[in-house]
């Protein structure tokens, strides 16, 4: 399980694990660094936690809200940006993941297959949160089509791995706009989930490739750049009145042209 560095003392640190909970542990880490625990460490932890007595805990739950409040206040807070809130795998011959933040910024980027690793290197050249998502998908693109693996023929596939539906939409949108915008070829969309991902990496392939082999039908084909269908509710557009014939003096109508 992943965890956000939020304070260290020696070789202690607290830290903020992804389901909201907090642990000391022993590690070698900075102040906002993001670290992956063993669930062994996990587990024990928690139980060790469970053993503590009833007194004791309503003393270190204090604890735990009076550091909260530091950390608040002196903006160290903000070192839960690094934690992963959202996976998104491109695949057209090269496969890599992109891992975004709750701000969507690209906190890291991991290559699945052989050759993805220049794609991976290159976005993080620019450091962890130093790009938002729109960024980080248009310089894959690029990289790739650089190398010869993206054409207008070349269909992209996307899988995105996120929790709330509202940003699985915000990301949707926003890679229909850049492949739109940086004249590639058709998209394979689908919102996956954890357990794909995790199932997918079990077979070694990328979240995507695993949609498309076990469900095709979830992955959406999208051309982006085709018009935007009318929504049903949607009225034609009317036509401009034409400007009336003027009459003659006398009253009398213009004969028809033949």
């Amino acid at each position: 399980m992943k965890a956000a560095v939020l304070k260290v003392r020696g070789k202690e640190a607290i830290v903020l694990l992804e389901d909201g909970t907090m642990r000391k542990i022993k590690c070698n880490a900075e102040r906002g660094d993001e670290i992956e625990l063993p669930d062994i460490i996990v587990q024990a932890t928690s139980v060790a936690k469970e053993k503590k007595s009833f007194p004791k805990r309503r003393f270190l739950q204090a604890a735990v809200a009076a550091a909260l409040t530091v950390f608040l206040l002196t903006g160290a807070w903000t070192s839960v940006s690094v934690l992963a809130c959202t996976y998104v795998t491109l695949d057209a011959e090269l496969s890599v993941e992109l891992v975004l933040n709750s701000k969507d910024e690209l906190i890291g980027a991991e290559a699945l297959n052989e050759g993805a690793e220049e794609v991976a290197n290159r976005l993080m050249e620019h450091g962890p949160r130093q790009m938002n998502y729109s960024d980080a998908l248009s310089l894959t693109e690029e990289v790739m089509d650089e190398n010869g693996y993206l054409s207008s023929e070349e269909e992209l596939l996307v899988s995105i791995v996120t929790d709330t539906d509202d940003r699985y939409e915000k990301l949707t949108k926003e890679t229909e706009e850049v492949t739109a915008r940086n004249e590639h070829g058709r998209l394979r969309l689908g919102h996956a989930t954890h357990d794909d991902r995790k199932k997918a990496k079990k077979e070694g392939i990328s979240t995507g490739k695993y949609m498309h082999r076990h469900r095709p039908s979830d992955m959406i084909p999208i051309d982006p750049h085709s018009p935007a269908p009318k929504k049903p509710d949607e009225k034609p557009a009317q036509e401009k009145p034409r400007d009336p014939v003027p009459m003659p003096k006398d009253g009398k109508q213009p004969p028809e042209k033949k």
